[in-house]
């Protein structure tokens, strides 16, 4: 009686496994749900928010909070005052063309910027691809452009990696994709 409840409960902790990875995968679109033609946007937009893509990156007017990026939490690390990260925020909008207050004190975020941020983002923020860090001057954010989130983004830190989509994309749907996510702007050539 004690094994026939013992494998009854092996067999179902199998199932309660089974159930509980298929619930928690992430949704795809299989690849013959998509067009096979030539890439083209409207293919690429309909992977980026049904495929997967959405989840983790922002588009223009998205109201998302689970971003995930990789940066130390200077404010909560205490490796940065308040006042600093404010500042430095300010002046990271400033070299994105993004408008700030008028009596900010860009010199200072300049010099907050160089002595923290540009081992990282570089001198002129234009980012460390092989660092992972990204551009600061052009039109993509992936957590959003407001002075708020740059300052939550400074304070808490981001932590996350993206994966690999080859084996789960054929190449004509990451070329469509590519080509959408190029139109979202800051795409370098």
């Amino acid at each position: 009686m004690l094994r026939k409840l013992f494998l009854l409960a092996i067999v179902a902790a199998v199932i309660g496994a089974g159930v509980f990875w298929f619930v928690t995968i992430p949704a795809t679109v299989p690849a013959s749900a998509l067009s096979a033609h030539t890439p083209d946007q409207a293919n690429g937009k309909t992977i980026f928010h049904a495929g997967g893509c959405a989840s983790c990156h922002a588009t223009p007017g998205q109201d998302d909070k689970t971003r995930l990026g990789s940066m130390p939490a200077f404010g909560r690390d205490g490796m940065m005052k308040r006042a600093d990260i404010e500042t430095v925020a300010d002046y990271v909008r400033s070299i994105a063309g993004l408008p700030v207050e008028p009596k900010t004190d860009l010199a200072a975020g300049k010099k907050i910027f160089a002595d923290t941020c540009a081992s990282c983002h570089g001198d002129t923020g234009k980012g460390k691809q092989d660092v992972g860090a990204p551009n600061l001057t052009d039109a993509i954010w992936l957590y959003g452009a407001d002075r708020a989130v740059i300052v939550d983004g400074l304070w808490n830190g981001r932590a996350g990696v993206m994966p690999a989509w080859a084996a789960r994309l054929d190449d004509s749907t990451i070329k469509s994709l590519a080509v959408y996510v190029h139109t979202l702007g800051g795409g370098e050539k």
